[in-house]
């Protein structure tokens, strides 16, 4: 065909390594005998709880979880490096935490300065309300 794509065949043999943990964790039990509490837990625990359903006529149960997982546990240590980065340049190379307290300083800002009383307010309350005299 004219003018179609080449495409390159791949180099044989394909080899991809791939690091993948798995782990399954299985419980089994008799309705009749335990309930829903685990009988059998080892690997064998569903052939066990078949066994003893075909021996007994027994209802039997099993559940089983698989985890599986693809790639390295440890922590890429590029990870630190690119969050540094970003917070240094969002921060201006300012420290990203509040500084720590003084705990000599006063718990509030104008401690030791008097509030000011009702009557002091009402005074000011007045003055300020009081129209000015007019020059008219």
């Amino acid at each position: 065909m004219e003018g179609a794509p080449l495409v390159r065949a791949p180099k044989l043999p394909l080899e991809h390594v791939r690091q993948k943990s798995e782990q399954r964790d299985l419980l089994a039990g008799c309705l009749v005998c335990s309930g829903r509490t685990p009988r059998w837990t080892k690997a064998n625990a569903q052939a066990l709880a078949a066994q003893h359903h075909d021996r007994t006529g027994h209802a039997t149960w099993v559940t089983i979880a698989t985890e599986i997982q693809y790639g390295n546990t440890a922590p890429d240590p590029r990870q630190a490096d690119i969050e540094d980065a970003i917070a240094s340049a969002s921060s201006g190379d300012r420290p990203g935490a509040a500084p720590l307290p003084d705990p000599d300083a006063p718990a509030v800002p104008a401690a030791g300065v008097s509030a000011p009383t009702k009557a002091a307010l009402s005074k000011r309350a007045l003055a300020a309300a009081k129209p000015e005299p007019s020059n008219v």
